[in-house]
């Protein structure tokens, strides 16, 4: 008597099992290239935001390498206001800059400005941020003929410290002298920080102290 072949298949079960493998392998694999996304998102966001820091910093560098005293107005030559919230620090800083950017199609400019750097609100707009506040009139202090730049509406703290040559201090009193090194520090967003900023610092020495 002849032997019936019987035909090779799948059952129900083993259908089901190989079906609950593959989506487990699937999302496995989503899981892993989600992952990895949000890890070069993130990571993009971190180098951007560390770039933007450098040039923050750089701006505010470059105004102060070239600060000066005023014999004209020393009591307001170099004028720092420090102030703070629990720990977050917004201060503010006005100082007289050289090399200041100058359009020359007006008349009565110089490249010699008053600076104000500070945590406020830009009046032409309404922004709130890092606010450069210039006052090119130099011998009048009072002047409502201000321009404002809002530097960046992501700076949330900023802070400065000052050498005298002996110690570092949150505050600078003297009109007849600048401070030998200025410590600068801007806080932006960071929602991995305990305290929802992340802090950037640079130091220099003022050429003319």
């Amino acid at each position: 008597m002849q032997a019936i072949n019987k035909k090779n298949g799948f059952t129900l079960i083993e259908l089901l099992a190989a079906i609950t493998i593959a989506l487990i392998l699937i999302g496995a694999v989503y899981e892993t290239l989600n992952a990895a996304i949000k890890s070069k998102e993130k990571g993009t966001l971190i180098s951007e935001r560390n770039q933007k820091a450098r040039i923050i910093l750089g701006m505010i560098r470059e105004d102060l390498e070239s600060s000066s005293l005023s014999k004209a107005t020393p009591s307001w030559t170099f004028t720092a206001t420090t102030y703070s919230t629990g720990s977050v620090y917004k201060d503010s800083l006005e100082f007289i800059s050289l090399n200041q950017t100058v359009n020359w199609d007006s008349t009565g400019q110089s490249d010699e400005a008053v600076i104000l750097y500070s945590i406020d609100t830009n009046p032409n707009t309404g922004d709130i941020g890092l606010l450069k506040t210039i006052n090119r009139q130099i011998t009048s202090p009072d002047s409502e003929n201000l321009e404002y730049q809002m530097i960046s509406k992501d700076i949330n703290s900023l802070h400065f410290q000052y050498y005298d040559g002996s110690e570092w201090l949150d505050e600078w009193t003297s009109t007849d002298k600048l401070p030998k090194m200025i410590s600068i520090t801007i806080g932006m967003p960071d929602e991995s920080s305990p305290d929802g900023y992340k802090e950037f610092v640079s130091t220099l020495r003022l050429p003319k102290a």
